[in-house]
């Protein structure tokens, strides 16, 4: 919680003190925090995504062959 109430950030590698929100070291160009970004997709939940389109594609894939084999070996009216 002290670090929150701090003005001004001391860089670790050459010790200049910085304003409080500098991301890199004006002296050393060190990291001195990370950015606030988006938080990363957790992998499982990619792998699940994965899954369930390779399902759909697979249950389209099947749909279409069969009416592909449906129309080929079906009798036409014609043969009637």
């Amino acid at each position: 919680m002290a670090e929150k109430l701090q003005a001004e950030v001391r860089c670790t590698s050459c010790g200049t003190v910085s304003p409080a929100g500098t991301l890199v070291c004006p002296e050393c160009h060190a990291i001195l925090a990370k950015p606030a970004g988006k938080a990363r997709t957790p992998a499982w939940f990619i792998v699940l995504l994965i899954i369930v389109v390779a399902a759909l594609l697979a249950y389209a894939g099947y749909l279409a062959w069969d009416q592909l084999v449906q129309h080929n070996y079906a009798p036409s009216p014609l043969q009637q």
